[in-house]
């Protein structure tokens, strides 16, 4: 009977702290790879345009020299996207009112016609206009809104290429 017994061999405790900690690690990295993957596979457009989409503001101003507002800026501020997006002038409409009937339809969720606003306002406002480097950045969002992909990475990549831009800040690797 002795014969038929396997010896049993004694692991050193250096050996077994080294395997522990192997397992421990291994443990980890399981963890962090499905932590990682789940973030990857939970990531939607919506997300990520939600997660950096702040919606303009119009400034006030105040006094006796105060501008004629347009209907349209008014509609805005009142918050009737719908209303802002059929106002109809017998005139042209100015970069500024451009811009704000594309952010209209950011906010009413028509991401085509978003886009077209965008890039009249960029065609028609100039590098030298602020609301040029507003409409590049929303432009790129409605982009990554839209499942554009490539054409969003290269709107991010033009603004992150001018650390002057006014959004340069907001477009880190993480975006």
């Amino acid at each position: 009977m002795e014969e038929l017994v396997i010896p049993v061999r004694k692991i050193s405790p250096v050996k077994r702290i080294i395997r522990y900690s192997m397992a421990a690690a291994a443990g980890v990295a399981l963890l962090i790879a499905g932590i990682m993957l789940y973030n990857y596979s939970a990531l939607t457009p919506e997300k990520v345009f939600a997660a950096n989409y702040q919606s303009y503001e119009l400034s006030t101003t105040r006094g006796e020299n105060a501008q004629e507002v347009s209907p349209l800026e008014k509609a805005y501020r009142e918050k009737k996207y719908a209303e802002v997006v059929t106002i109809v002038f017998g005139r042209p409409y100015s970069i500024h009112e451009n811009f704000l009937k594309a952010m209209a339809w950011m906010e009413l969720g028509n991401t085509a016609k978003a886009i077209e606003q965008y890039k009249l306002v960029i065609k028609t406002a100039g590098p030298a206009n602020m609301l040029n480097e507003e409409a590049e950045y929303y432009l790129a969002l409605a982009y990554v809104r839209g499942k554009q992909y490539p054409i969003a990475i290269r709107q991010l990549e033009s603004i992150q290429k001018r650390p002057g831009h006014l959004y340069y800040k907001k477009v880190t690797p993480e975006l």
